[in-house]
């Protein structure tokens, strides 16, 4: 599951912060999808709060978190620069 984590936290290196452009795409795909935040949360194995802090750019979260969700939504890094 996701983790919030700092940068006195042990893992901080393998966790990322959310950047508002990769932050804004996840939100707009997943308006476009019709999907709420529960329902992504649900998809992706996390918390619907972990899911409202991403597109809020609160906290860094483990990548592949963030993968299962670009995966979910159909976000690449090709669709995020286009927007």
């Amino acid at each position: 599951h996701a983790q919030k984590l700092d940068e006195h936290s042990e893992n901080y290196k393998d966790h990322k912060k959310i950047t508002k452009t990769l932050a804004d795409a996840i939100r707009k795909k997943r308006i476009e999808l019709k999907m709420s935040q529960d329902q992504l949360a649900q998809k992706v194995n996390v918390r619907a709060n972990v899911i409202n802090d991403i597109e809020a750019q609160r906290g860094l979260y483990d990548a592949s978190v963030m993968e299962r969700i670009k995966k979910v939504l159909g976000v690449t890094k090709k669709n995020i620069v286009q927007k």
